[in-house]
């Protein structure tokens, strides 16, 4: 009896909703060459990526929401200490939707992961980071709630409330020459925005960015950890324009300022702007279209500023991406990207460490079924110092070649209506 009152209670929850369980596992299989850790020199390495996943679901007319758990399990020969046992990261993340009434939507949001890491997984996580720590495992949690309120047809507010927090979980920090450990980060950020529909082409975008970072340099052991760090205030007001110049091609411009305030004693920093200009560029085009091809194309530049915790600075920073992406009738994709970024201070930092970035990346996709998916590719990555550093050299080559396949399955456990059976996503 008790068991049929909780099976029977959980129906009720669910009645007015439809409940889905979803499984499937990804398998990648990687050779190139890369740093084992940073500040390593590259060497041949071979690894086997498997990353099993559960997801739930819960869909009603108010919203919806999910859940989702995939540890991620990779060998790698060589491996650190010659270990024969696989690295383990598990990676959650869970999101829900409410509609609270015809033109206001909540979204909340919260993902995270913890445990071992590898070379290749810093630098995709830490995409903006040119000098990646020295660490072999870590803590990285974030949240976000975003309220977005549709004022008229024209007009649209939102504000979204954020909080990041990452950490190593390293006992020791065994840094390579060049290398840093990785710092106790902590940031919490209001982003509110306000979007005006100028009219059928032009959209205008205007935001007011506030950010409190804080950064404590952590050294754990025996149970014990002694820290010490900065915290800095920053203010990012900016505006966007949005503009279809044609029905192929669209034109997005962003201009603004950024004003921070460091609390710490100059010392501990090694450089840092308290004021400084912001501005992005971003053309996306329509590049080719026939029956069972269409070619788009993505271009775009941006002066940026980034608190950077593992160098100890504030400084802008520019970047460059171009991307071209191609859709073969609705089973292949095909995309072809590169991004540069660097420092644009005149003086390179201290002990020149890194602060330029080139990446660059080629996959490939074939949808075989609603179930299967598989992808092809090569990812290629350098690192250097600042443009005008005496000793400057790429370094930190990442040149990896990879077979992946990925197998999903989702299906209806409660509904509220017809059965819809199983499906994939």
């Amino acid at each position: 009896m008790p068991a049929a009152g909780t099976v029977a209670t959980v129906a009720l929850l669910f009645a007015a909703g439809d409940l889905q369980v979803g499984a499937g596992a990804q398998v990648e299989l990687r050779a190139g060459q890369a740093p084992l850790l940073y500040g390593e020199s590259p060497s041949n390495f071979f690894t086997a990526l498997l990353t099993p996943e559960a997801n739930l679901y819960w869909t009603r007319a108010e919203g919806e929401s999910s859940l989702r758990y995939a540890p991620r399990l990779l060998w790698r020969d060589p491996s650190p200490n010659d270990q024969i046992a696989p690295l383990v990261l598990h990676v959650f993340a869970g999101r829900h939707r409410a509609r609270l009434d015809r033109r206001t939507e909540l979204v909340l949001q919260a993902d995270g992961s913890f445990g071992e890491v590898d070379y290749a997984y810093l630098g995709q996580s830490l995409p903006q980071q040119a000098a990646l720590p020295a660490t072999t495992s870590m803590l990285n949690l974030q949240g976000r709630a975003t309220l977005a309120w549709r004022a008229s047809r024209r007009t649209s507010l939102q504000a979204g409330f954020s909080l990041l927090n990452w950490r190593t979980l390293d006992s020791t920090t065994g840094a390579a020459s060049g290398a840093t450990s990785l710092p106790v980060q902590t940031k919490l950020a209001f982003e509110p925005q306000l979007s005006y529909v100028l009219s059928r082409r032009d959209k205008l975008v205007v935001r007011a960015d506030l950010t409190y970072n804080i950064v404590q340099d952590s050294v754990a052991g025996q149970g014990q950890t002694s820290a010490s760090g900065f915290s800095a205030l920053v203010w990012q007001p900016q505006v966007a324009w949005q503009h279809e110049l044609t029905r192929r091609h669209r034109l997005e411009l962003q201009a603004g300022v950024i004003i921070a305030h460091p609390f710490a004693d100059p010392c501990t920093m090694q450089s840092f702007a308290p004021v400084a200009p912001i501005g992005a560029a971003r053309l996306a085009s329509l590049l080719y279209q026939a029956r069972d091809l269409r070619v788009r194309g993505d271009l775009s530049g941006a002066a940026s500023w980034y608190l950077d915790p593992v160098l100890r600075t504030g400084v802008p920073r520019g970047q460059a991406n171009a991307g071209v992406l191609a859709d073969l009738g609705t089973r292949w994709t095909a995309e072809l990207s590169g991004m540069v970024s660097t420092n644009l201070t005149r003086q390179p930092l201290p002990g020149n460490p890194d602060e330029t970035i080139f990446m660059a990346r080629l996959p490939v996709r074939f949808q075989a079924s609603r179930h299967l998916v598989l992808e092809a590719g090569a990812r290629y990555s350098e690192r250097a110092p600042h443009l005008s550093a005496p000793q400057f050299a790429w370094h930190g080559r990442e040149s990896i070649g990879y077979v992946m396949f990925t197998v999903i399955e989702r299906t209806s456990l409660l509904s509220a209506g017809p059965q819809r059976g199983s499906q994939s996503f």
